[in-house]
C-alpha cells in the first residue's frame, strides 16, 4: 500500500467525523479482529485533529476458548494507542430462535446502545466486502430495495448515530493497510467455518465471484445505491398513497380508498402503513393474507392476521393496526376508589368530582365500585331512551371495534351495572347539569 493510500483512510474518516460537530463521543466497536484494528489504528492517528472523545468498547461473547485472550489482547492495543477501553459480556445461554450469529449480534448492539448519549457516534468496521455479503443474503431471502440497498455509511442508533467510516474500502485495501503498519489482529476461528451463511459468502463465493469478475465488489455497490434510488421513488409514492386512505389517523385505513389503489401499490401501501406506526415489516405472504383474507371477507366478519408484534384487523369499512394484544382476563374483578386513578391492564380510568356529565354522586353510599368485564347479556337504560339495551347492540350502535369491548371496564356497584367506561351511563345514576358527580375519564394503554 502507499503513503497516498494509507492516508486516504485518515482524510476519509476525519472527513466523516466532522460533519457531526454536535458529537462529544465516538464509541469505537473493536473485536480485536483486522477490520476493527484498522479502524482504532486510523481513529488514534487522528485524535489529536479530531473534537471527539474517543472510547472503544470490546464485547466478549464468551464463545470461544480464546475469549479471555481476546480481551487482554485488546486492551493492551488500547493502552498502546492511548483510548479508553471498555469490555462487556453477555450471556448468550439463552435459547433463540434466531440463530447463535443474530442473536449475538442482538445483544452486542444492546449492550453498546446503552452506552451512549445523545448525539454520541457509533463506529464499526464493515466495508465494501460486507457490504457485498449483507447484500447477496438479502437476495438469498427475497429481499426488495428495503433490503438490497445494504448498510447505509451513517442512520440513527440509539440516542445518537451508527457511522460506517470503512464502507467505501475492500478487505483488501484494510489488509494491505495492516501490513503496511505491522499491526497484529486477532483471528477468530469462527470466521472459517461455512456453517454460517454469511462465512459461506465470505470463504466460498465471493473469492469465485472476484475471480471471474475482479470489479464485482463495486459492481454490487453500484447496484445497491440504484437500489435505494428506486426505495426514494417507493416511499414517495407509499406517502402519498397514505394520505389518501389513512387521512390523519394512521392507526387505521380506509378500505374504499385503498381498493382504488392498483395491486402492486395495495402491497406497497401496507408495508409503508404497517412501516409507519413503527412496527416490524411482515414477509410477502404476510401482506398477501391481509389483502385476502382481511380485506376481501365479507362486511359482516371481524378477521385478524398476525404476525411477530403486529396484528391487522378488520371492522366495518376500516383496517385497524395494533401491536399484539396482550392476554386479558375477562373473569378478573376490581374495587376502585373515585378518588384514585385505578390502572388496569387494558388502561387507566380517573374520577374527576365535578357537576353533571358523571355518576350522580347522591346514588352512592360510598365512593367504592368494582370494575368488571363483558361477559354477554349485560343491558342498560340510557338517559332519553324508553327501553333497556343489550350492551352488545350499544356497541354495534356507536361502532366500538370487537376486539376492545371485552378489554372495556364495566362500573358496577351493588352489583349494578351503572357505567360503560366513560361512554354511557344508567340513566338512573345519570347526575343532570346541577347535580354533584363523578365524571368518568378512561385512556386506553397504547398497546390496546
Amino acid at each position: 500500500m502507499s503513503q497516498e493510500n494509507q492516508f486516504s483512510f485518515q482524510t476519509k474518516i476525519k472527513d466523516i467525523l466532522s460533519e457531526y460537530p454536535d458529537a462529544e463521543t465516538c464509541w469505537i466497536a473493536y473485536s480485536g479482529g483486522l477490520d476493527s484494528l484498522v479502524l482504532l489504528h486510523v481513529l488514534a492517528s487522528i485524535q489529536d485533529k479530531i473534537k471527539q472523545k474517543l472510547l472503544a468498547v470490546h464485547i466478549n461473547h464468551g464463545l470461544s476458548s480464546d475469549a479471555d485472550l481476546w480481551v487482554k489482547h485488546c486492551q493492551d492495543k488500547c493502552a498502546d494507542y492511548a483510548i479508553e477501553l471498555q469490555t462487556f459480556s453477555i450471556d448468550l445461554s439463552h435459547k433463540s430462535d434466531k440463530g447463535t450469529e443474530a442473536f449475538a449480534r442482538e445483544k452486542r448492539y444492546e449492550v453498546l446502545g446503552n452506552l451512549m448519549s445523545s448525539h454520541d457516534l457509533l463506529l464499526t468496521a464493515h466495508h465494501m466486502d460486507d457490504q457485498v455479503e449483507t447484500i447477496l443474503l438479502q437476495l438469498m431471502r427475497g429481499s426488495g430495495p428495503d433490503g438490497l440497498v445494504g448498510m447505509p455509511q451513517a442512520r440513527a442508533f440509539s440516542k445518537g448515530i451508527l457511522l460506517r467510516p470503512l464502507l467505501d474500502y475492500s478487505r483488501e485495501e484494510i489488509h494491505d493497510y495492516v501490513l503496511a503498519e505491522s499491526l497484529s489482529w486477532i483471528e477468530d476461528e469462527s470466521n472459517k467455518s461455512n456453517k454460517y451463511d454469511r462465512n459461506f459468502l465470505r470463504n466460498r463465493i465471493i473469492p469465485e465471484l472476484l475471480t471471474r469478475w475482479p470489479g464485482a465488489l463495486k459492481t454490487v455497490q453500484r447496484a445497491a445505491k440504484h437500489q435505494a434510488e428506486a426505495r426514494c421513488l417507493i416511499n414517495e409514492i407509499s406517502r402519498s398513497d397514505l394520505e389518501v386512505v389513512c387521512e390523519s389517523d394512521y392507526r387505521k385505513l380506509d378500505i374504499s380508498g385503498f381498493n382504488n389503489l392498483s395491486a402492486i401499490r395495495k402491497k406497497n401501501v401496507l408495508r409503508a402503513w404497517i412501516k409507519q406506526n413503527q412496527l416490524e415489516t411482515p414477509n410477502a405472504s404476510i401482506i398477501e393474507k391481509i389483502i385476502t383474507e382481511v380485506i376481501h371477507a365479507n362486511i359482516d366478519r371481524n378477521p385478524c392476521v398476525k404476525w411477530k408484534g403486529g396484528e391487522i384487523r378488520r371492522y366495518r369499512e376500516y383496517l385497524y393496526i395494533m401491536e399484539s394484544l396482550p392476554a386479558h382476563d375477562v373473569e378478573m374483578s376490581n374495587p376502585w376508589n373515585l378518588e384514585e386513578t385505578l390502572e388496569l391492564t387494558s388502561g387507566y380510568l380517573k374520577a374527576i368530582s365535578g357537576k353533571g356529565n358523571g355518576i350522580k354522586k347522591a346514588m352512592l353510599s360510598s365512593d367504592t365500585v368494582e370494575i368488571r368485564y363483558r361477559q354477554g347479556g349485560e343491558q342498560m337504560k340510557l338517559s332519553g331512551r324508553r327501553e333497556t339495551h343489550d350492551l352488545k347492540k350499544l356497541f354495534q350502535e356507536h361502532g366500538v371495534p370487537p376486539w376492545t369491548r371485552g378489554r372495556m371496564p364495566l362500573i358496577y356497584y351493588e352489583n349494578k351495572l351503572i357505567a360503560v367506561a366513560d361512554l354511557w351511563l344508567e340513566s338512573k345514576y345519570a347526575a343532570s347539569e346541577s347535580e354533584a358527580a363523578w365524571q368518568i375519564n378512561w385512556e386506553w394503554r397504547d398497546d390496546q
